[in-house]
């Protein structure tokens, strides 16, 4: 929680529209969150190295119009830090399925980089999760 109260770093752009970006806090891999980052690393394959870890926040002015995108790296772990936001379920397409995941406070998703996914408008105050991105 202690590492969202500032986060106001950057605006990342997201896809090709206006309105749409999220603002981000780079954290250091070499001395931020080291036990968060040691217990993902228990629940992976050791081939997989931590290369960037970063804070999104989303609000209702943020993030409007999220296109279905892969993430670039090999692995990829979401865990939200906050659930009391309204909007902003995490949205993914399997089989041209489209399913949707309601975000929980310390609840975590592990995926590829061949799962299509992207983040809905967030409708009610801000939301916030841990993204960490692994290589082999």
């Amino acid at each position: 929680d202690s590492y969202c109260t500032n986060c106001t770093d950057k605006k990342i752009d997201g896809a090709d529209s206006i309105g749409n970006f999220y603002i981000r806090k780079q954290l250091n891999v070499e001395n931020d969150l080291l036990e968060y980052q040691k217990r993902c690393k228990e629940s992976i394959d050791k081939k997989y190295e931590l290369f960037a870890i970063w804070i999104n926040k989303v609000t209702t002015e943020t993030n409007i119009d999220d296109i279905h995108h892969y993430d670039v790296c090999e692995l990829s772990i979401v865990t939200y830090i906050n659930d009391t936001f309204e909007g902003g379920e995490f949205e993914y397409i399997e089989n041209e399925n489209i399913f949707k995941i309601k975000p929980i406070r310390n609840m975590s998703l592990f995926m590829d980089n061949k799962l299509k996914h992207r983040v809905l408008k967030v409708t009610k105050n801000e939301r916030f999760s841990l993204i960490s991105f692994y290589k082999k």
